[in-house]
Formats: C-alpha cells, sequence, structure tokens
C-alpha cells in the first residue's frame, strides 16, 4: 500500500513538468512568431 501514494505523487510531478515544457514551447513559439513578425 506503500507504493500508492508514491506512485500518485511521481504521476503528479510528470504531470506538472509537461505542463510546464509544453507552456514554455509555446512561449517560445509565439515569442518566435512575434520576432518573425517585427522584422518584417
Amino acid at each position: 500500500m506503500d507504493l500508492c501514494p508514491f506512485s500518485f505523487l511521481c504521476l503528479l510531478i510528470s504531470r506538472y513538468f509537461m505542463m510546464i515544457l509544453i507552456s514554455t514551447l509555446l512561449l517560445d513559439l509565439f515569442s518566435c512568431k512575434f520576432t518573425v513578425f517585427e522584422s518584417v
């Protein structure tokens, strides 16, 4: 039974990490688009 909370915590951390990763990628993509628009 000790493994259950640990796996839940691991899942939570991995989800949180994925959210941060995706938001960072989106932010980079948007900033890249903005720089392209500014240069044009």
